[in-house]
């Protein structure tokens, strides 16, 4: 990660508590359904994705 920019899953953990608020709970899980989806996507189409490595439970149960 690049200095100064904060971790990834704090910053992704902030934005999913700013969508609560605006959103209901399953629309914010959707989001972070697709968005887990297209990282998966982009590491399987070879994209620049190091600073999303694969979490072993969605590689182990989805392919993703």
């Amino acid at each position: 990660m690049l200095a100064g920019e904060p971790a990834l899953p704090e910053a992704l953990a902030e934005l999913a508590a700013a969508r609560v608020d605006e959103m209901d709970a399953d629309t914010v899980n959707r989001e972070l359904s697709i968005a887990r989806k297209a990282i998966g996507w982009w590491q399987r189409q070879s994209r620049p994705t190091e600073r999303f490595p694969p979490r072993a439970s969605c590689t182990a149960t989805t392919g993703f």
